[in-house]
């Protein structure tokens, strides 16, 4: 047998022992104190998929070419064929949009929903169509600008600001918490009478 080969399972066997002790641990960290169940929580962090999907296309196709190797590995492992498919047929976009509108903000008479999936649903709405008025103005940007320093640092710094976003709203929704986004908390949380 060669010893790289024993090197090999040994240390994945050490890797899954890690992983499944560091769920473990965020399992419990994100259980301990919600009184929100774990299919709530579940359920309110499935719609930022549709916000995730769409910065990978609309911020990150210019730029991602840029990044680290690891990263666009990362991307063409888990993201590519969600976005490909989200480019190919847009009008995806608009039943995603209305499928989360309709489904769970507006579900009054279907099932009941409760106001964390409401506010957390209503967010990334919200952040979808903020996203979608900061990429229109992007669009109507000479060609020459998008492809200078600046027009690569605007791109830049616009899709980590979406990425973070939505990694801390998603983070938050598995915590049990509401994410508090500035201008767009707001909003969700005055349509659907949530409290912090």
């Amino acid at each position: 047998m060669n010893i790289y080969f024993l090197f090999l399972i040994v240390f994945i066997i050490i890797l899954l022992i890690f992983i499944g002790f560091f769920l473990y641990r965020t399992f419990k960290f994100y259980a301990a104190g919600s009184t929100i169940s774990a299919l709530a929580r579940i359920g309110a962090a499935i719609p930022y998929s549709y916000p995730l999907v769409q910065v990978f296309a609309e911020l990150g196709k210019p730029i991602l070419d840029k990044y680290p190797p690891i990263f666009i590995g990362l991307y063409q492992k888990t993201l590519v064929n969600p976005v490909n498919i989200y480019l190919m047929y847009p009008w995806i976009g608009i039943i995603a949009f209305f499928a989360i509108y309709l489904l769970l903000i507006r579900s009054h008479n279907l099932f009941p929903v409760s106001k964390f999936v409401k506010f957390n649903a209503l967010q990334s709405i919200l952040l979808v169509l903020f996203m979608g008025f900061i990429t229109t103005v992007l669009r109507y940007l000479p060609q020459q600008l998008i492809n200078t320093l600046y027009g690569l640092l605007i791109y830049n710094a616009l899709f980590l600001m979406f990425v973070s976003m939505i990694i801390y709203s998603v983070n938050q929704a598995l915590k049990g918490d509401f994410a508090e986004i500035p201008i767009i908390s707001e909003a969700a949380k005055f349509h659907t009478d949530a409290k912090f």
